[in-house]
């Protein structure tokens, strides 16, 4: 699993914005903070972040990302 997180508050980017990054195939987490489960899609996700104007986008992998309970995130 890659963890791509963006500098772009979610309060700048619309409903087509989160449209189009849902259509990728990533898992919400967080407002800022993505995951993909391909190196492909994160990087896909990087390119598309860019092109809405975020600058800072780290990606991050790990063996699995899960809430304080360990229940997978963006599962629900």
């Amino acid at each position: 699993m890659y963890l791509v997180i963006f500098d772009k508050s979610g309060r700048s980017l619309s409903g087509w914005h989160y449209g189009k990054l849902r259509a990728l195939g990533t898992r919400w987490i967080q407002r800022s903070a993505i995951g993909a489960d391909h190196v492909g899609v994160a990087m896909e996700l990087l390119r598309t972040l860019r092109e809405f104007g975020a600058q800072k986008i780290p990606v991050f992998e790990a063996a699995d990302i899960t809430d304080s309970a360990g229940a997978p995130c963006g599962s629900t």
